[in-house]
């Protein structure tokens, strides 16, 4: 379990997206450093964190007397819940053939950078095609207008819709996935989350009960470890993956594993996190 342990740092972030318990609420200093005891953070470790968070922008604090609290800065509520966002959604879907189309060379002097452009790209989950040239599936709920940077995409660059017959000259759907997506990174962390927590989960379903900070623990760690795989993940359809592509596995295993702990989590988080 030690090998999944994030940072401090990451922790917070976690504890203070998580909608469930935390809800936007403001925490004391004093209940952040208890959250972060079964981690075995120290308590200057995590106000060294705390601190960080604050600089750049994640945290607000507050005060009451001596008393410091804090709470997630406005500007940053959608960003703190991607974490938990991504657990939820099911990392197949069903696709129609549909494909955007992105030419990657900005005309306006104040357009971004297409190096730039080019890898908020990539972690939007498209595939490189040619060196100015990539490319996505499209989902149902896609639309070409995609931020990246200040401005939608499609005011920066060409952006093109096109179905599958116009794509017909693409090899085959697999072997372009291979070289157009970096597949190897995200196998590597769901296989890493699989070996991590498929045993834990064995003994959950065999009936073992873990106390209230146990479950915290462990389900704030398979979250962790999970997303980590996902957000990495271009979620391609299952059209373009290799045989036993482990990310369906994964995303069942973690649903298995909050099904366990989420409730008797909220035990501890609810004896930790006093009123404010």
């Amino acid at each position: 379990m030690a090998r999944s342990a994030p940072s401090s740092t990451a922790l917070l972030r976690l504890a203070f997206g998580d909608q469930q318990l935390a809800q936007g609420q403001t925490i004391w200093l004093r209940d952040l450093i208890a959250l972060m005891k079964p981690f075995r953070f120290s308590e200057r470790l995590t106000r060294t964190s705390v601190s960080r968070l604050v600089q750049q922008g994640w945290l607000t604090p507050r005060r009451q007397g001596r008393h410091a609290a804090y709470a997630i800065a406005s500007s940053i509520g959608e960003q703190a819940a991607a974490p938990w966002r991504c657990t939820a959604a099911s990392p197949q879907w069903p696709w129609k053939g549909e494909w955007t189309l992105v030419i990657n060379a900005p005309a306006d002097d104040g357009a971004v950078p297409a190096a730039q452009l080019r890898s908020a790209l990539v972690r939007q989950g498209y595939g490189v095609l040619a060196p100015n040239v990539l490319a996505r599936p499209v989902a149902d709920c896609d639309t070409p207008a995609i931020d990246a940077g200040s401005q939608p995409l499609d005011s920066q660059v060409p952006v093109i819709r096109l179905n599958g017959t116009q794509m017909a000259e693409l090899p085959p759907l697999r072997r372009l996935a291979q070289d157009a997506w970096n597949l190897a990174t995200p196998r590597m962390n769901y296989e890493r989350f699989l070996s991590q927590f498929d045993g834990l989960h064995e003994l959950l379903a065999q009936g073992e009960k873990p106390n209230p900070e146990t479950a915290f623990l462990i389900r704030m760690l398979a979250v962790h470890s999970y997303c980590k795989a996902r957000l990495c993940d271009p979620l391609l359809p299952a059209e373009f993956l290799p045989e036993s592509w482990p990310a369906m596995q994964a995303y069942q295993l973690l649903h298995e594993l909050d099904g366990s702990t989420a409730d008797t989590a909220s035990q501890y988080w609810r004896s930790v996190v006093t009123a404010h």
